[in-house]
């Protein structure tokens, strides 16, 4: 595990509020290159953002963004839709409708972008975009070396920011001692093959206990289980 984002995995653990997670995780970012971010929990229906969790964003910005509609037309946002992987975005990949959305953007210091979509078991869409003022293939080669960090981050972020805000759920019991054995080699990047061998267990219990953890932490990604097993202490002993 990326030794920035253990601390701020424990300085998220800290946060008495909304400002002081964001002002922990800003920090972390920037130790990427990366200046801004924004959280925001989406409508499927009407496929665009149904309000923002947190945002570093320039006011003027964002108020700009919604006056255009460009909630309606933005890229990230329908992608991070159907999405079930991060991403990187930058001007060139977008559509040429979207190209007057992605100046504009720039303008402001959003270049390009590493988007993370969430999509919990319960139905609830949201997304945690990331920024910098990057170009294109520079910020591509900071995300192939940082991505899965940076990814990481985000996932506590989106978590202890949803708890913060009233809107993670109940807390999930603690998991049997087994289950934290696996996830501890998950979140090592093992397969559930190696993660058998290592444990003398057969390949089919692994994913067992992989799908009871997805079940009980109302997740659907194996990445996002991994960051939230770190995040609650899971791993930690």
């Amino acid at each position: 595990m990326d030794q920035a984002v253990l601390h701020f995995i424990e300085a998220a653990a800290r946060a008495s509020g909304v400002a002081q997670l964001n002002e922990s995780f800003l920090h972390t970012m920037r130790g990427y290159g990366i200046g801004l971010f924004a959280a925001a929990v989406l409508d499927p229906l009407r496929l665009r953002p149904e309000h923002f969790l947190a945002s570093n964003y320039p006011s003027h910005w964002i108020e700009h963004y919604t006056d255009r509609g460009y909630d309606k037309v933005d890229p990230v946002v329908l992608r991070s839709l159907s999405a079930d992987q991060a991403f990187v975005w930058t001007e060139p990949q977008a559509p040429r409708p979207a190209r007057q959305l992605f100046d504009e953007a720039a303008e402001a210091g959003i270049v390009s972008g590493f988007a993370v979509p969430i999509t919990l078991r319960n139905g609830r869409h949201s997304v945690v975009s990331v920024t910098s003022d990057l170009g294109g293939s520079e910020f591509e080669r900071l995300m192939k070396s940082a991505g899965r960090a940076v990814q990481t981050a985000i996932y506590c972020y989106h978590d202890t920011l949803c708890d913060l805000a009233g809107i993670g759920g109940h807390r999930p019991s603690p998991i049997p001692k087994l289950e934290a054995e696996v996830l501890r080699w998950l979140a090592a990047g093992k397969s559930t093959q190696a993660i058998g061998e290592i444990l003398c267990m057969p390949e089919c219990a692994v994913e067992r206990h992989v799908v009871n953890a997805l079940e009980r932490l109302n997740l659907t990604s194996r990445d996002h289980l991994a960051a939230e097993a770190w995040r609650r202490g899971y791993l930690s002993a």
